[in-house]
C-alpha cells in the first residue's frame, strides 16, 4: 500500500513523521511543493489548482492507494474539490483535529491558530460548530511561526514574545483547547505549552488524523481478510530543490538516513 503526502513546502513532514510512527511497514512518498512555498499568503484559486495537480501525479503518476493533503491550507480550500475529483481515499488535517477538540474542550471555548489562508477560509470553525454547535471558536493568524521553524528559530526570545502576543487573544477568551492549525507549529509545542499554560490541551492534527487513516486501512483490511507487511520506504520530491529549508536538510529535523531527497518538477 502506498500512502502520499502533499504540502507546500517541508513542515509536512511532521505529518509524515506520525504517520511512520503510528502507521509503520508502508510505501510512503512525499511531495513538497517547495517551488511555491508558502500556500498561506496565495488566494484560494491558486492554492487548489497546485493542490489537485499534485494530487493528479501522486495518483496517476505515482499509483498512491491513499492520499494526505498535509498542509492545513490546502486542507482547508482543496480538500472537498479533491476528494469530488479522484476516486482513490484522500484525507485533510481539518475533520480529524475538530473532532478531537470537540471531544476534549469542557468549557466548550476552543482555540485555533494557523496561516492566514486556513483561518481566514473558516474550515476549522465551521468543522468545530458541525461537530458541536455549542462551541465557541476563537481564531488567531500566526504566519511568523513558519518563518521561525523555517529558519531554525525554535526556542528564540523574539519566537516567545511573538508567541505572546499572537496568543494572547486566546488566553483572554480562555480557551481550553488549542489546535495547531500548521504543519510547521508542533516543532513549537514546548513554547505553546508555556505561554498557555498546563490547562490548555494541545491539539497535533497529524496525530490525529494518522489514527483515523490506520482505523480505515485497518477496517479494509479485516474487511478483505488480509494483512500487509510491507519494507518501509520513502520517496521525497520536492519541486525546487533549491528552496528548500537548511534547518530541514541539516539533519536536526528530519532523518537523512531514512530519506532521499530529489527534484521533480511537475509544474514546468
Amino acid at each position: 500500500m502506498k500512502i502520499a503526502f502533499l504540502d507546500s513546502g517541508v513542515g509536512g513532514l511532521t505529518v509524515a513523521t506520525e504517520f511512520f510512527k503510528i502507521i509503520p511497514d508502508k510505501e510512503y512518498i512525499y511531495y513538497g511543493d517547495t517551488l511555491h512555498l508558502p500556500y498561506g499568503p496565495r488566494s484560494a484559486e491558486e492554492v487548489k489548482d497546485f493542490s489537485l495537480r499534485i494530487i493528479d501525479f501522486l495518483i496517476n503518476k505515482k499509483n498512491a492507494d491513499i492520499v494526505v493533503v498535509a498542509c492545513n491550507t490546502a486542507s482547508a480550500v482543496a480538500l472537498d474539490l479533491a476528494k469530488n475529483k479522484f476516486s482513490k481515499p484522500i484525507y485533510g488535517t481539518i475533520n480529524s483535529a475538530s473532532e478531537k477538540a470537540a471531544m476534549l474542550t469542557e468549557n466548550k471555548k476552543v482555540g485555533i491558530i494557523g496561516t492566514e489562508g486556513t483561518v481566514n477560509s473558516k474550515a476549522y470553525q465551521n468543522s468545530l460548530i458541525n461537530f458541536n454547535s455549542t462551541i465557541s471558536v476563537f481564531a488567531e493568524p500566526c504566519p511568523k511561526f513558519v518563518d521561525f521553524v523555517e529558519k531554525g528559530e525554535l526556542s528564540s526570545e523574539r519566537v516567545v514574545n511573538y508567541a505572546k502576543n499572537c496568543l494572547q487573544p486566546l488566553k483572554k477568551a480562555e480557551i481550553d483547547t488549542l489546535i495547531l492549525g500548521c504543519t510547521h507549529f508542533p516543532y513549537l509545542m514546548e513554547i505553546f505549552e508555556k505561554v498557555m499554560g498546563d490547562e490548555v490541551k494541545l491539539i497535533n492534527p497529524a496525530v490525529e488524523m494518522a489514527k483515523s487513516v490506520k482505523n480505515d486501512i485497518n477496517i479494509v483490511e479485516e474487511e478483505k481478510n488480509i494483512k500487509t507487511e510491507e519494507e518501509e520506504k520513502i520517496d521525497f520530491m520536492v519541486s525546487d530543490i533549491n528552496n528548500i529549508s537548511k534547518l530541514f536538510w541539516n539533519g536536526k529535523l528530519i532523518n537523512k538516513d531514512l530519506i532521499s531527497l530529489r527534484e521533480v518538477n511537475i509544474f514546468k
